[in-house]
């Protein structure tokens, strides 16, 4: 059990003082009046413009009750709260004005929840208007246990509603005792200098089955990105895998259901490493190369179990991908070098003869919290497409994907001579920033800026500012402006090939490709926008096309802060989770999405940061000499967990994060 799910099985009447409830009740008249306010604020508003929201469906898949809830997290694998809350909606079609009376049932398989048997715990009929946080309080759950729920309720007309469909949530492992791995990555070369980044390793190992598993359970807790293979597939859909923490602090592990991938006979595992933010200058990081951690937990029939656990046996080779750039803050998070001579087909199959791999070595980070990732994974959320293909004055080619975004690019290139090398630089804007106007430099006792020539002020400049070859805090690095030094690098193998962004991630619409004989078609280049995968939960539109675009640009802009289950002040050049940038946006992410398991995620790295004086550092996490702040934004670790009360009404948010 982790310290915070000790914490927040005690009664929140058990952990504070007395004098919280002098505070309680003044905070419960805040409440009220911000409450108040807003909805007067609301009334107002909506009476100057039309507000078109979509009618009431019929509940998802016709249910009247839906959207089952396990800690804020719909369906989740892996979890480490022992009792979660159990949360659910009821759809407005039913007729029901609220809710009088509930009755949930928890059961340790599928077959006896479709018999209404609720073997783990049945609540009964629980007279009670609450439809969110209800705690489970049926048998204890082990490590690895799957459970399966559904629920009915009973509405103010006296009716019933049918049952929901089923939802399920698994257990984690819950005690250090339960990992048997090791931890285990690539050794240095020898030769390489200590403190240069090492290549994105490719590890396997293959092992036999007496028959096809009747349950299976990946646990992968790296340090640095992974990707995870069996039997040449890849597993599950998340990308840049798993959200960021402090290593010094704190690792995460994510649970993957993997039965379906095993086959009775010859099986293999593999993982696809990548550094991510296990850099070398970041606390707790000891090696030049990602490690990792991971086991697979099978079931057979007839109850035999096996176990596949990461060690010395594994067999490990360099991939195609390394690293470029520090991967630190100010301007320097690079991306990736894809030696295409280097790939190899098939590396991650059954097939692969791999005797001439070198075995794993075995490492020993420092001992910290290893939990439960408990936000939702990123995800590939919209696929975009090129809109224009332009020379580019200073040389190369600029793809235009159209609009702003954070994530990966896909590009196809042709065959080019063997060694060439193809260089890509990404930057979110053409156009150079325009000066401080007038008024304002005045207003900070600065003498007023003359604007610059018209030419430079076009959006299609061909000459970027003179600044661009200044070197500095992550400004312009090459002629091509507000790049950050964002770039990947593509050698050819002398074939045809198509690159994508694996182990890092950009935030641009314009990519200058540099190195090719050609000019790339509008074809060639597909982009892929990336953030935690939370779900939209409202909308807002008007009978004012302004106002609907102004939504529509805030909205976009959250999502493309909110990659690796945090929020960011940019995805370019800083990546920190500033609590002061953060603190302007908590409305936005809650009244338009399910930000509740990613706000959650993100305050364990908050109380990770603490000193133990009590002082807060103004990022979360928090990296050496990186990030500058102000008292708001450490306090967010106090209007966080006031307005996830407010807005989900969530008590232990309050418990968990209380000094």
């Amino acid at each position: 059990m982790t310290r915070e799910a000790s914490a927040a099985s005690r009664p929140l009447s058990n952990r504070l003082p007395e004098r919280v409830g002098l505070a309680r009740s003044l905070l419960m008249i805040e409440e009220e009046m911000h409450m108040s306010n807003l909805i007067r604020q609301i009334t107002v508003f909506l009476a100057s413009v039309l507000v078109v929201a979509p009618a009431a469906p019929a509940g998802r898949d016709g249910k009247l009750v839906h959207t089952l809830r396990c800690e804020h997290l719909v369906n989740p694998s892996g979890i480490d709260v022992e009792n979660p809350r159990l949360s659910w909606v009821i759809d407005p079609a039913s007729g029901i004005r609220f809710q009088t009376a509930y009755r949930v049932l928890v059961a340790s398989s599928l077959e006896a929840l479709r018999k209404d048997r609720g073997d783990l715990w049945d609540s009964g009929r629980v007279s009670s208007a609450e439809s969110t946080w209800i705690p489970y309080a049926g048998k204890k759950l082990s490590s690895g246990q799957r459970v399966y729920w559904k629920v009915q309720v009973w509405g103010d007309n006296g009716k019933t509603t049918p049952w929901s469909d089923p939802a399920t949530w698994s257990m984690g492992l819950l005690a250090p005792s339960d990992w048997h791995a090791k931890w285990i990555g690539q050794r240095r070369p020898e030769g390489v200098a200590e403190g240069t980044p090492l290549p994105s390793p490719w590890l396997r190992k293959t092992f036999t089955l007496a028959a096809k598993p009747s349950r299976a359970v990946a646990y992968v807790n790296p340090l640095g990105y992974y990707e995870l293979y069996i039997n040449g597939k890849k597993v599950d859909d998340h990308v840049l895998s798993p959200a960021v923490s402090d290593y010094s602090k704190r690792n995460l592990y994510v649970a993957h259901e993997v039965a379906d991938y095993l086959v009775p006979g010859k099986n293999v595992v593999a993982l696809w490493l990548g550094r991510g933010w296990y850099v070398r200058g970041h606390p707790g990081v000891i090696h030049d190369g990602p490690l990792v951690r991971a086991q697979l937990n099978i079931s057979l029939p007839e109850g035999k179990a096996v176990e596949i656990v990461t060690d010395e046996t594994w067999k490990l080779r360099r991939s195609p991908l390394s690293p470029i750039g520090r991967g630190t803050a100010f301007g320097d998070y690079g991306g990736e070098r894809y030696e295409a001579a280097l790939d190899l087909p098939g590396w991650n199959t059954v097939g692969l003869d791999d005797s001439s791999w070198e075995q794993a070595a075995v490492f020993n980070p420092p001992q910290v919290i290893t939990a439960a990732q408990m936000v939702e994974p990123n995800r590939i959320v919209e696929t975009l497409k090129a809109v224009r293909v332009e020379a580019y004055p200073q040389g190369g080619w600029v793809i235009d994907m159209g609009k702003n975004f954070v994530g990966w690019l896909k590009l196809r290139l042709p065959a080019l001579p063997k060694g060439t090398t193809v260089r890509l630089e990404y930057s979110d804007q053409m156009e150079p920033d325009k000066p401080v106007p007038d008024y304002f430099t005045a207003r900070l006792g600065g003498a007023a800026q003359a604007q610059p020539p018209a030419a430079s002020r076009a959006p299609q400049a061909a000459k970027p500012p003179a600044a661009a070859a200044k070197p500095g805090r992550g400004g312009y690095q090459t002629d091509f402006p507000f790049t950050f030094n964002q770039r990947d690098e593509i050698v050819s193998n002398g074939e045809p090939l198509t690159f994508c962004s694996r182990f890092n991630y950009h935030g641009f619409r314009y990519v200058r490709v540099l190195g090719g004989d050609s000019q790339p078609s509008i074809g060639d280049a597909t982009g892929y926008f990336i953030r935690t995968a939370y779900e939209r939960v409202g909308e807002f539109a008007s009978s004012d096309e302004l106002l609907n675009q102004i939504y529509q640009m805030v909205t976009r802009t959250y999502e493309a802060l909110t990659l690796g289950g945090y929020v960011v002040d940019c995805p370019t050049r800083e990546r920190l989770g500033y609590g002061g940038d953060a603190s302007t946006s908590f409305e936005t992410g809650m009244l338009n999405f399910a930000t509740g398991g990613l706000y959650s995620r993100w305050l364990a790295n908050w109380r990770d940061a603490q000193d133990p004086s009590g002082s807060l550092p103004h990022t979360a996490p928090n990296y050496p000499n990186q990030g500058g702040g102000g008292p708001m934004w450490g306090g967010m670790v106090v209007t966080l967990p006031w307005h996830m009360y407010l807005y989900y009404g969530d008590r232990r948010v309050l418990e968990t994060n209380y000094p």
